[in-house]
């Protein structure tokens, strides 16, 4: 059974692979029904529009990196923590730079939550499910320890 917070999470990626997908789609062309999603947050859509070209590709790379964040929680497999964890510590450092560069003090309220969800991704309760090599199991009890050869 899979622990509630790897569901939990794996909805989270979900939800952001769609919307950065979106974003992207949104950027390169502008004035579609897509526009409506910067009403959310109208200052994010003019701190892309000031990275120019490199925004697109960025929102790309974080919508592959979720969706594979969320494929491999999902399946349970330890590349998918892996993809978490580097999705969670970009955006990070993303909230590090709004706050820094942009004086954006609302984006400090993300610091911790990512940090939270980083850190249950690199413990223990979130590597449980993952299937375990042969190699990496420890022997039974009482189980007489491997011989050469």
């Amino acid at each position: 059974m899979r622990p509630v917070g790897i569901v939990g999470l794996t909805v989270l990626f979900y939800l952001g692979t769609v919307l950065t997908f979106a974003a992207a789609l949104s950027l390169m062309e502008p004035g579609t029904v897509l526009d409506g999603i910067w009403r959310l947050d109208p200052a994010a859509r003019a701190g892309l529009m000031d990275l120019g070209g490199i925004a697109i590709p960025i929102l790309i790379v974080v919508s592959v990196a979720s969706a594979l964040a969320a494929a491999g929680l999902w399946i349970r497999q330890p590349w998918g923590r892996w993809a978490g964890i580097f999705v969670l510590v970009a955006t990070m450092v993303g909230n590090f730079a709004n706050v820094f560069f942009q004086g954006d003090g609302e984006a400090l309220i993300g610091l911790p939550l990512t940090g939270v969800l980083t850190a249950y991704l690199m413990s223990g309760r979130a590597k449980r499910g993952e299937p375990v090599s042969a190699s990496d199991r420890s022997p039974e009890p009482g189980a007489a320890p491997p011989g050469p050869g």
